[in-house]
């Protein structure tokens, strides 16, 4: 039964995160790390859910404290961690995330950290490394759209998104 409540635990925090609910992620991590606190998976998404909020300093200590404990010697954890530490070092080594992100991409070729690169914006060539990433993620990011775009017939906006993949 508690292997049921984490999966549970789980399912609804990668539910609220898909669909951008921050007040019940939030919650559901609030309580489900009441219960399962040195569950790394979740502190995970406890930093990564600080992140997004911009509260680094506590992203940080979420992601110290998975850390500690292992990541459960696990490779998307790992990723993760990679990930989260990468995005917190940006704001102040770019250079440095740079190795960080790419570690994490060649772990987990993840389409939501490719999103979130594409919203880092570009040092003007000062950082080449994390310009390439960035770069590399505006392009799938662009791809993927033209694909959704495609899937659902509206080949001008299609063509539009692939054309500006390519432009990158």
């Amino acid at each position: 039964n508690k292997k049921k409540n984490l999966l549970s635990y789980m399912a609804l925090i990668e539910f609220f995160k898909i669909n951008e609910s921050q007040n019940e992620l939030d919650h559901f991590l609030a309580e489900s790390l009441k219960k399962y606190p040195e569950n790394v998976k979740l502190l995970l998404s406890q930093s990564e859910s600080y992140w997004n909020k911009k509260e680094y300093k506590k992203s940080k200590n979420y992601l110290n404290k998975a850390y500690k404990l292992g990541l459960d010697f696990n490779s998307i954890n790992l990723a993760k961690f990679y990930e989260i530490s990468g995005l917190l070092l940006s704001l102040k080594k770019p250079e440095e995330a740079a190795s960080l992100l790419k570690k994490s991409l060649d772990l987990v070729n993840s389409d939501r950290l490719r999103y979130k690169l594409s919203l880092l914006s570009k040092s003007g060539g000062k950082f080449k490394e994390t310009d390439k990433i960035i770069t590399e993620s505006l392009a799938v990011k662009n791809l993927n759209q033209a694909k959704e775009f495609f899937k659902t017939r509206s080949y001008e906006l299609a063509l539009s998104s692939a054309v500006r993949a390519v432009d990158i």
